[in-house]
């Protein structure tokens, strides 16, 4: 029997996960909505935790993980808004568990568009997730954006994690860089500690998993990514980039957990 969860349980595809999970004799452990949704959860599983607020709903999967191997997350169904999908979906990955979603991942075009504009600058790009590179890579591959990267880094890659310095003070000695020269992205308290910790400049966003006060220590605050581009020290570091025959400057982004 594996343990499930459920995003959007007060939604119009909900009840058919729910009954399909019940059907095949495993277990919801927790659920989430916005709206109140008991009494569709009741007629299922009576006993599962009930959240309307994700960071709770969060907190809760991450001490059922740390507390008992037996009562972690294995599947989280996310049946909510297409909007929320990615997050959810982020979440998930970073407790450790598989993602059944309703709907395909997909790209904002405008964060297409910001990737390319940083290409055309010549800003190296990384990935530095505490997800195996193996998989970082597909799914990288599968939206079409391996390209973009020079390099994807992960436990499998070096025997640290986040919020330790090491993968990105690898990086910046593979490309021969200062930390004057670098930018961590990320979007919880691990990033922007291993930032802080490498001594390159921090940037915070608010729209993944994390909440405000993970992110209040990081130098930059963004809600969406393409704020990056109007940041002071991005501008400043793509113009050195230009300055060069080589590009020497490297964004480290975190994919999470």
């Amino acid at each position: 029997m594996k343990n499930f969860a459920l995003t959007g349980v007060a939604g119009y595809v909900a009840p058919r996960h729910l009954r399909a999970i019940k059907d095949t004799g495993n277990n919801l452990i927790a659920a989430i909505d916005p709206h109140d949704s008991v009494g569709v959860l009741d007629s299922f599983f009576p006993q599962a935790s009930f959240f309307t607020e994700i960071e709770r709903f969060d907190r809760h999967l991450e001490k059922l993980r740390r507390s008992n191997q037996k009562n972690k997350l294995d599947y989280l169904s996310v049946c909510s808004p297409n909007h929320l999908h990615d997050a959810h979906m982020r979440l998930a990955l970073r407790l450790g568990a598989n993602v059944i979603c309703e709907k395909p991942l997909v790209l904002n075009p405008w964060n297409l568009d910001l990737l390319e504009e940083l290409e055309k600058d010549r800003v190296l790009m990384a990935i530095f997730s505490n997800k195996y590179s193996s998989f970082s890579r597909k799914l990288l591959k599968s939206l079409g954006l391996d390209a973009y990267f020079s390099a994807i880094l992960g436990p499998d890659s070096l025997p640290y994690r986040k919020p330790s310095p090491e993968p990105i003070l690898k990086l910046l000695r593979d490309f021969h860089l200062e930390a004057r020269e670098g930018i961590i992205v990320g979007d919880s308290m691990n990033d922007i500690l291993a930032g802080k910790n490498a001594g390159v400049a921090t940037v915070g966003c608010s729209y993944g998993y994390g909440n405000a006060s993970e992110l209040a220590d990081a130098d930059y605050h963004i809600a969406s990514l393409p704020e990056l581009l109007k940041l002071p020290l991005c501008d400043k570091l793509s113009h050195r980039a230009a300055e060069k025959a080589e590009s020497t400057h490297r964004i480290l982004k975190g994919l999470k957990k």
